[in-house]
């Protein structure tokens, strides 16, 4: 439905190409629902209620602190990590590096593999020739 307005010098115009100007298109405005869309959901609020505006930001900001927590909560265990890391690696290169002078070695020997051990024993290659 269309209304109009007569104007000072008698002419009519219409207020729907005019709203904001006779104010029948500000209150209009106020209630017309506005999408907002955020991570791919749509939201809808209106400049008349911005309830519904608000607790969307609620959830975005306390989603957020929650991220930011685990965030922190990962780095701290990956730095505990990487200085484990570190350590195992030191630890390795002690074992199997050249040993300083008058330190012993870090590592133990086995006990079964020294007996199981067998000294080599080469044999000339003339020595069979001759045999025979």
């Amino acid at each position: 439905m269309t209304t109009m307005k007569t104007l000072n010098d008698g002419s009519e115009i219409s207020q729907d190409a005019f709203g904001s100007i006779f104010g029948g298109g500000l209150k209009k405005a106020l209630d017309t629902q506005r999408k907002l869309k955020i991570a791919g959901e749509d939201f809808f609020f209106t400049i008349r209620d911005m309830s519904l505006l608000q607790n969307v930001i609620d959830t975005l900001v306390t989603e957020s602190a929650t991220a930011r927590s685990e965030a922190n909560r990962l780095m701290e265990e990956n730095a505990t990590l990487k200085a484990r890391v570190r350590f195992l690696e030191r630890q390795d290169k002690l074992s199997r590096g050249k040993r300083p002078v008058g330190r012993p070695r870090k590592s133990e020997t086995d006990d079964a593999n020294v007996v199981a051990m067998k000294p080599k024993v080469r044999v000339q290659a003339g020595s069979h020739r001759m045999a025979a």
